[in-house]
């Protein structure tokens, strides 16, 4: 997920702020996960983050990818808080506020070295495009995380569209073998209305009144996530089912008023399933943002 520095607030997904900040895109592993990590060797932990953003226009699209090693005497669920890779969604049909604070208890937990692997080239084929992503040093948040993570080396609409068959390769590095991870990326939301409106058309919210939100019909396994928050402060997310096209934002989940956005986010997770990784994701998440104004 991506946090765009002219929000100051939290976007749904923001705890791997450092990582954000840095390098535009976070990514995470489901919050149901439970680590499975070997006594002996530890666990290898894997995240490919697509993420494209649009306001209307052209959409910009990043890409993230990590690959972590947890040695066995850490805390694995300690690690993950602190990295930020947990989904931090409510449960399916409800909201709840977003404080982009990790578990301060998580990160008291034992944490011995952890690093990002290097993993040579790493490139992601999308239908006709084709982009290689660029080795970067990890954000220090801590002494004992170290390594590379890859990211795409601008925001382009062009290499990594929605809707179409992904291949991501790695050559490979000292302690990574290569390893190649495929999945369909979900189509852009459309026919998004928001109280009947078109989005494209929306400039206000009444925070006061339930808002109905309707989108095209998506595929079962993925999520529609709305975020709705302010500029001057404090964010609120609601879950659904994409399948539904369709759902209610109670009143009063806004509780004040004035400029901020909406962004509605389509989320597809596919469970990566190499020999090279003990667990991981490549996930998608297309957004649709619109700014306006809450009142009452």
């Amino acid at each position: 997920m991506t946090i765009r520095p002219r929000k100051p607030s939290a976007r749904f997904v923001t705890s791997v702020s450092v990582v954000a900040l840095t390098l535009g895109a976070v990514g995470c592993l489901g919050p149901d996960v439970e680590p499975a990590t070997d006594v002996d060797t530890g666990t290898t932990r894997a995240l490919i983050q697509i993420d494209s953003v649009s306001n209307g226009a052209e959409p910009q699209a990043t890409a993230l990818a990590g690959f972590a090693r947890i040695p066995a005497s850490s805390d694995a669920e300690a690690v993950l808080n602190l990295l930020g890779w947990d989904l931090d969604l409510p449960p399916v049909g409800t909201c709840a506020p977003q404080t982009g604070e990790s578990d301060p208890k998580a990160t008291d937990a034992p944490i011995d070295r952890v690093e990002f692997l290097e993993a040579g080239e790493v490139v992601i084929l999308a239908g006709s495009q084709k982009a290689t992503l660029a080795p970067r040093a990890f954000p220090t948040v801590s002494d004992a995380i170290s390594g590379v993570v890859y990211t795409t080396r601008d925001a382009s609409a062009d290499p990594l569209p929605p809707n179409v068959a992904y291949e991501v390769h790695a050559t490979g590095g000292i302690s990574l073998p290569p390893l190649l991870v495929s999945g369909q990326a979900p189509s852009q939301l459309s026919a998004l209305r928001l109280g009947g409106v078109p989005i494209g058309e929306v400039t206000t919210v009444v925070a006061s009144a339930p808002l109905d939100v309707t989108w095209d019909v998506g595929t079962p396994g993925d999520l529609v996530a709305i975020e709705l928050a302010l500029d001057n402060g404090g964010a609120t997310v609601c879950s659904f089912l994409d399948e539904a096209g369709t759902a209610t934002i109670p009143a009063g989940t806004v509780d004040r008023t004035g400029p901020g956005w909406l962004v509605l986010h389509r989320v597809r997770v596919i469970p990566i399933e190499t020999p090279e990784i003990d667990r991981g994701e490549l996930r998608f998440d297309l957004e649709r943002e619109v700014n306006v104004t809450y009142t009452r």
